[in-house]
């Protein structure tokens, strides 16, 4: 029987994150749509964003999962009395972790879990690196052409924010190293004008820079992933990420995280 499943997104990562998910629908022979207002109504709804900002769940059939494999690590393992899941039918899990801790969780006081449970599905990023690897590989390739980099080793600076000029710092720690520094900052949405506007004046200032190269912004971070040999950040998902290719990441304690100081 075919569906239309909704996918509720509001940031462009968002809908990165679930395209592989949206294409497979697509092949199975069901509608796909991308829905930015959270509270719209629909068949099967899919729900990409953090609970919690979702004002109300209008799908007749509703799944959540994940915003990011990370998300608010500040309370586990008691992610589900922060961030409630009890207004959706189900929840998808992104591996067999998150999955442990859910199961530690149900039954303790304040567990807001889905009304038909939680299931281990994986994480639909995750396809780029496995499934469509040799795709993945290529698009690399390209982008480093595109971007004129030579031969070596790859440094890929990837925050979370660009602020207290972080990204003058990982120029400057860069200089005297024989390898290129690839800077690729998020996507934020146009609700952002500051986050925006500090990633703007931070390329600026480097762009054209010898041996610094800047990816577009709207280009999936597996991409990035694919080109990179260490990957520095301040705190990110990004950091999960990386361990799909098996690349070290570091992360500047010193730097400040807009959202947690």
């Amino acid at each position: 029987m075919s569906r239309t499943i909704t996918f509720f997104v509001t940031e462009p990562i968002e809908a990165l994150t679930v395209a592989a998910v949206a294409e497979e629908a697509g092949r199975r022979g069901h509608g796909v749509r991308y829905e930015s207002r959270l509270d719209a109504h629909a068949d099967v709804g899919l729900y990409v964003t953090h609970a919690t900002d979702i004002p109300a769940v209008n799908a007749r059939f509703s799944m959540i999962m994940l915003h990011d494999l990370g998300q608010l690590q500040v309370a586990w393992p008691h992610f589900w009395r922060v961030e409630p899941w009890d207004r959706f039918d189900v929840g998808l899990l992104p591996g067999p972790a998150w999955f442990d801790m859910y199961e530690a969780c149900v039954g303790r006081p304040g567990f807001q879990g889905p009304r038909l449970g939680a299931y281990d599905v994986g994480w639909p990023k995750s396809d780029r690196v496995v499934a469509a690897q040799p795709a993945l590989a290529a698009e690399a390739a390209s982008w480093r052409d595109r971007l004129g980099m030579p031969p070596g080793k790859t440094v890929l600076y990837a925050p979370s924010y660009e602020n207290d000029s972080k990204q003058d710092d990982i120029v400057r720690a860069c200089a005297g190293l024989d390898a290129n520094l690839l800077i690729k900052h998020a996507s934020w949405p146009d609700r952002f004008p500051e986050r925006i506007a500090a990633i703007d004046a931070a390329e600026r200032r480097h762009r054209g820079h010898p041996r610094v190269f800047i990816l577009d912004r709207n280009v999936d971070i597996m991409t990035a992933l694919a080109m990179a040999d260490l990957l520095v950040t301040d705190e990110s998902n990004v950091q999960f990420e990386a361990l799909l290719f098996g690349i070290p990441a570091l992360s500047v304690q010193d730097w400040l995280v807009p959202c947690e100081s």
